[in-house]
């Protein structure tokens, strides 16, 4: 297992070199976040996985919270609807589990 703290826009991996890649809390910091599930899938193995959990817009008084950083321009509030959408203009079919303003997300290669 590696743990790494980088930037993932510019990811300095090889294609096809991770076999599984989790990322917490990333999405919703992220303007471009097609520009970072492109990245990813290309260092994911044909057999590959990836999980994500990051923060969304989901009705509760945790919104609050997120689009107070999004207005300081530490985060970009998001409904799940939107970020499935994401993904799916990317033909990147993901699952998801809602808890509260937390979007667990898995994709299976």
């Amino acid at each position: 297992m590696v743990f790494l703290h980088g930037d993932a826009l510019n990811l300095p991996f090889k294609p096809k070199i991770f076999n599984t890649i989790i990322s917490l809390n990333l999405l919703h910091v992220l303007i471009d976040v097609k520009k970072v599930l492109l990245g990813l899938r290309n260092v994911l193995t044909d057999n590959g996985t990836m999980s994500f959990t990051t923060l969304i817009e989901n009705n509760r008084f945790a919104d609050k919270y997120l689009n107070i950083m999004g207005k300081k321009g530490l985060s970009v509030p998001r409904k799940a609807h939107e970020l499935f959408e994401i993904f799916n203009d990317i033909s990147m079919p993901v699952k998801f589990d809602i808890k509260g303003n937390m979007a667990f997300i898995f994709y299976d290669n």
